[in-house]
């Protein structure tokens, strides 16, 4: 676990580790109690929305630009662990992502259950399975798309728009139809399931495929 965590400090020092593990999950968790405060039913679409874009942008001041053609991947090549560190650090952050999600769902839930004074039914659990699920294959999809962009501006711009739609599915889909009695979770589970393992193995590989293109790149400007 200790190797794991130092791989997934190679791309960002201690500050983002303070903001990502303590200052995000406080400040996500205070504006859901005020959002909670606003409604009476689960927010759990409200608090989706939130965490993708949260994701989508503290992955531009981590990973960001990694899948470029002229991102600097010099100290890696220069070592024979280098391929390997870049595999383990991703893996480590999509770790982390998931692990996050899960946490900061599992205690809103518990903070509506104690504001609203209800108790979730299995079927309201299911749907936060999905909704954790979701947010974890929108926010990988979207900053696997991301992760080629290296302008703050067209990143925003583009990412912004798919994380959007994103977060329409989420809440009327899924969240809306749910509430109406129209949607059963259990339907959206295999697929969001899927969808999950699915962009996360897409993301190793291609950003391995691009590690290793980069040699080949070198080599041709070399000539």
């Amino acid at each position: 676990m200790k190797e794991l965590y130092r791989k997934h400090c190679l791309f960002h020092g201690d500050i983002y580790n303070i903001v990502m593990f303590i200052v995000v999950p406080i400040v996500v968790v205070l504006l859901h109690i005020w959002m909670q405060s606003l409604i009476d039913v689960l927010n759990v679409s409200n608090l989706a929305v939130l965490m993708m874009f949260v994701g989508m942008y503290a992955d531009y001041y981590s990973f960001n630009g990694l899948t470029t053609k002229d991102y600097p991947l010099g100290i890696f090549k220069n070592s024979i662990k280098g391929r390997d560190a870049i595999k383990w650090a991703i893996i480590a952050d999509q770790i982390r992502r998931f692990v996050q999600i899960v946490f900061i769902y599992i205690v809103c839930n518990a903070i509506t259950m104690k504001m609203l004074q209800v108790e979730l039914t299995s079927m309201d659990w299911i749907l936060t399975l999905v909704c954790i699920l979701f947010v974890y294959a929108s926010i990988t999809t979207v900053i696997l798309i991301g992760r080629n962009i290296t302008t703050f501006a067209a990143y925003t711009g583009f990412s912004g728009i798919l994380m959007s739609i994103a977060g329409v599915i989420v809440s009327l889909a899924l969240f809306y139809r749910y509430c109406q009695g129209e949607a059963d979770p259990m339907n959206w589970l295999p697929i969001v399931f899927v969808l999950a393992v699915f962009s996360t193995g897409v993301m190793i590989k291609y950003t391995l495929y691009r590690y290793d293109r980069s040699f080949m790149e070198e080599k041709y400007h070399d000539k």
